[in-house]
């Protein structure tokens, strides 16, 4: 598939690509038939890098009881599939139809808060219905609600509300197991976190913890 205006996109299944003319240093002759044609160029494809945070970014957030309008990253990024997917993972985006949005950190937080609620009830799968079946089913792919991962979201949540003051207390609230801030650190590390945003954090969870 070919894409773009000033500049030519081509996107495979896997990953999306820019064209650009490359020049030979050295003379190229190409026969077809009984002519000869002088190559002055060729056509080289340069993959698109997966730019996490301009994604995030450019991605505003919705809540899951008032979803914004979805944005095509295929098209708009010029990503193949694969790379579609793996952006979708990293960034827990909500598929849709049409394209991705992405839920706020205080939606996500009470979600991962009721799953830890809930999660040693028979009824588990039915009390998730609260939620509309397409929120549920992105809740279960990405979620299991432990203790860490409610530490994580709390603090994000917190940060994105500016109300870091309550974190602590919020967490240990909705916990029904140990709060540990240095697993939480170690969390942090490996998950995707705008990095103005995980410098801000980490700076903060170190002074937790002396």
């Amino acid at each position: 598939m070919l894409s773009g205006t000033s500049l030519v996109h081509v996107l495979s299944p896997e990953k999306g690509y820019i064209v650009k003319r490359a020049f030979p240093s050295n003379t190229f002759i190409v026969k077809r038939g009984t002519k000869y044609i002088k190559i002055d160029h060729i056509l080289e494809l340069v993959e698109n890098p997966v730019d996490l945070e301009k994604i995030y970014s450019f991605v505003p957030p919705s809540s899951i009881w008032n979803l914004l309008p979805p944005v095509d990253l295929k098209n708009h990024f010029f990503l193949g599939d694969t790379q579609v997917r793996f952006v979708e993972k990293e960034l827990k985006l909500l598929k849709l139809d049409g394209g991705h949005t992405r839920i706020s950190y205080k939606d996500i937080a009470d979600v991962v808060c009721y799953m830890s609620s809930i999660k040693e009830c028979d009824d588990f799968h039915l009390r998730m219905d609260i939620y509309p079946q397409i929120i549920k089913e992105w809740a279960l792919e990405n979620f299991s609600g432990d203790s860490i991962e409610i530490g994580l979201y709390c603090l994000l949540a917190c940060d994105e509300e500016g109300d870091m003051a309550s974190f602590l207390k919020r967490w240990r609230d909705s916990s029904l197991e140990e709060t540990n801030v240095e697993d939480l650190i170690h969390r942090i590390n490996t998950t995707f976190i705008i990095q103005e945003k995980k410098i801000r954090i980490q700076q903060y969870l170190n002074k937790l913890i002396g």
